[in-house]
């Protein structure tokens, strides 16, 4: 199943609205495909009055990544803000020819987690080159902001859906790999094992 989640309040600027949103969509979705639509959300201009809700905001995306559904994120030509921050989230990003992603810099540069995850999307020098410099980057496989770009956005949903359908394994997968950034062999080798252990069981049953 594919369920589809367009953020709306995020368009109007309402953090707190767009957070419960964010938090009964992620909540209520099983190990499916989960979709957040980005295509629609705009500018976005911070205030001294989403200061109590940041904290909010932060754990909501939690969720995304630890959801037990795989989540996917699609761009907008720009996307930038809190659009930005799901999509930071999510498993997979996709989007068409041509889109680009900026970041919220206004003579200082927006701090949130994103940070974090960007980092490790992309590398520090084009963190730095986006967050701090202001330059745009073009939503490309090639630097991993995005995993694919299409002219067929929804035939390729599908195409994702039916294959992560087929998967039993894949929350084991991801822990893996988001691990694999942080982890030296070593400590990571046990994980791995005890993977590899369950996987070879399945097939014997």
């Amino acid at each position: 199943m594919i369920a589809t989640c367009k953020l709306a309040a995020l368009a109007g600027g309402d953090l707190a609205a767009a957070t419960r949103e964010l938090t009964d969509f992620i909540r209520s979705q099983p190990s499916d495909l989960a979709i957040f639509d980005l295509r629609e959300t705009g500018p976005e201009q911070l205030s001294a009055d989403d200061i109590s809700q940041v904290t909010g905001w932060e754990r909501a995306l939690r969720l995304i990544e630890r959801s037990p559904a795989t989540t996917v994120a699609v761009f907008g030509q720009q996307v930038g803000g809190h659009a930005l921050e799901v999509a930071l989230a999510c498993d997979f990003r996709m989007a068409r020819p041509g889109a680009q992603v900026k970041w919220q810099n206004d003579g200082a540069v927006w701090p949130s987690t994103a940070l974090f995850r960007l980092v490790r999307l992309v590398g520090p020098a084009q963190t730095i080159r986006l967050t701090v410099l202001g330059e745009p980057l073009d939503a490309a496989v090639g630097n991993g902001l995005v995993d694919l770009v299409t002219d067929d956005i929804e035939t390729d949903l599908e195409t994702l859906g039916a294959a992560v359908a087929r998967l039993d394994d894949l929350r084991v997968v991801r822990n893996l790999i988001a691990e694999a950034t942080h982890t030296g062999y070593d400590d990571a080798l046990g994980a791995h094992l005890a993977a590899c252990e369950r996987y070879l069981r399945r097939r014997v049953d």
